[in-house]
């Protein structure tokens, strides 16, 4: 199978922070869940037959111009 996604949104702008009534709470961001419900629409579109249940190989191919840290938009494709 392949798949060809939107380069994800940096884990920094997919995950926002409140501190609402005194207790800190980790959220994804409208960009994330954006960015998430697009890729799952693509990936549901194209998987065919049954579902895997042996182990898999994921290679990622990564086309960017910008400089950025390589592990952070891994983080959400895996």
């Amino acid at each position: 199978m392949k798949f060809t996604l939107q380069k994800p949104p940096s884990v920094n702008n997919i995950y926002r922070y409140t501190s609402r009534g005194g207790f800190a709470r980790s959220y994804i961001s409208k960009e994330g869940t954006a960015w998430f419900q697009e890729s799952s629409l693509i990936i549901d579109k194209g998987r065919e037959g049954p579902t895997i249940t042996d182990l898999i190989e994921v290679k990622i191919k990564l086309f960017t111009a910008r400089h950025q840290d390589v592990d952070n938009i891994n983080k959400p494709i895996l």
